[in-house]
């Protein structure tokens, strides 16, 4: 099995075990890195949440250090 280069929302609730509040909340606060997948007209962020695998691993690492 291959580690993906990246998750989707659910994936990364999957993946980290987490809930989606929980990470959308750490995303809001910019201690997890992630981007929508497009955008509307006016260049706003739109669609699916994109989280790296590297920033997924790096917000868990940031909690066992907490």
């Amino acid at each position: 099995m291959t580690t993906p280069l990246a998750y989707s929302m659910s994936g990364a609730v999957a993946a980290s075990g987490m809930s989606r509040s929980s990470l959308e909340r750490a995303i809001g606060a910019g201690r997890l890195k992630a981007k929508k997948s497009s955008e509307d007209e006016d260049g706003n962020p739109t669609g699916n949440w994109v989280i790296l695998a590297s920033a997924l691993e790096d917000f868990l690492n940031s909690l066992a250090d907490a």
